[in-house]
């Protein structure tokens, strides 16, 4: 009886482990990827205050220049 068993799980968990193993080395290939992502969605993190700054400046400076142009009507 126990050798009936044996020879039904071994073959089962040898499928599992060589899995696992097969896994393994699929998660340590992505570790780096996930890392570069990690660190250009942080620079775009960062970055994006910055660009919203200089859209206003340059929407403040349009508004000034279409009043001077008399192109839009004064606040």
């Amino acid at each position: 009886m126990a050798d009936d068993i044996q020879r039904l799980v071994l073959p089962i968990l040898r499928d599992i482990q060589a899995r696992l193993g097969r896994m393994e080395g699929c998660m340590i290939d992505l570790e780096p990827r996930m890392t570069a992502q990690e660190q250009h969605l942080g620079g775009l993190l960062t970055s994006l205050p910055a660009s919203h700054d200089r859209i206003d400046d340059l929407t403040r400076r349009l508004e000034r220049v279409e009043r001077r142009l008399e192109l839009a009507e004064s606040a």
